[in-house]
């Protein structure tokens, strides 16, 4: 859900409490992925998966090694590792489908509405475009797991990219935007910094963040008139 975090704090009923939410927000997900990862990682290397290693050991050996999978190793899909006849397992897929079902449709439209937003900010988008960009975000994932289910070399790659942009691209983007603000609306630009706004309810009922000059930056802004 970290593409829908920013909306999230920027419509929040309380903005002056977002550095609070947001660290507990985090730290409930740190604990939930420790937890989640230990668990499983020591769980799938019990003596239940034993015929599935052993299995994996044998056609390795033979030089018919299963795609993405290595000996002694988890699959990179570890519900390949349950028999079909698991009831565990059954479960645990349905648990899944439940999972994807309910949060898919939420990063689907914050996805698309980050798209939106990057190529269409200033149009009117037609119900094509709106068919062919939800197909788009179904169809793709849907040939990965059909033709290429490694979702292990698929994350590593998609992480790499990932982690190159956030790391050395998106804050160099980020602080050469901030100077332009800085220099063609400078008010703006350290109303913006202080964080100085509230919360304001619109006819529809909305919440929306409206932001506010403090008498401290619009005293400044007529000094900086006065200088001219």
């Amino acid at each position: 859900m970290h593409t829908c975090s920013l909306t999230i704090v920027r419509s929040a009923k309380h903005p002056e409490k977002n550095t609070r939410d947001l660290f507990i927000g985090y730290l409930l997900v740190f604990v939930s992925y420790s937890i989640c990862g230990a668990l499983g990682y020591f769980g799938f290397l019990g003596t239940k998966f034993t015929p599935y290693f052993v299995n994996v050991t044998k056609k390795c050996d033979a030089g018919n090694c299963p795609s993405g999978t290595a000996k002694g190793l988890i699959d990179q899909n570890c519900l390949n590792m349950f028999l079909y006849t698991d009831v565990a397992a059954f479960i645990l897929r349905l648990a899944i489908f439940f999972l994807l079902f309910s949060t898919y449709p939420l990063v689907n439209f914050f996805l698309k509405n980050i798209l939106l937003n990057l190529f269409y900010r200033n149009k009117q988008t037609t119900k094509l475009i709106d068919l062919v960009m939800n197909l788009s975000m179904t169809l793709i994932p849907l040939l990965f797991a059909l033709f290429y289910p490694n979702i292990g070399t698929i994350l590593s790659y998609a992480s790499a990219v990932s982690g190159l942009l956030i790391i050395y691209v998106f804050p160099v983007m980020v602080h050469l935007k901030q100077m332009k603000s800085r220099i063609m609306h400078p008010l703006l630009a350290e109303a913006l910094e202080t964080n100085e706004y509230k919360v304001v309810i619109d006819q529809a009922g909305m919440a929306s963040p409206k932001i506010e000059l403090s008498d401290r930056i619009a005293k400044s802004g007529k000094n900086r008139k006065a200088d001219k």
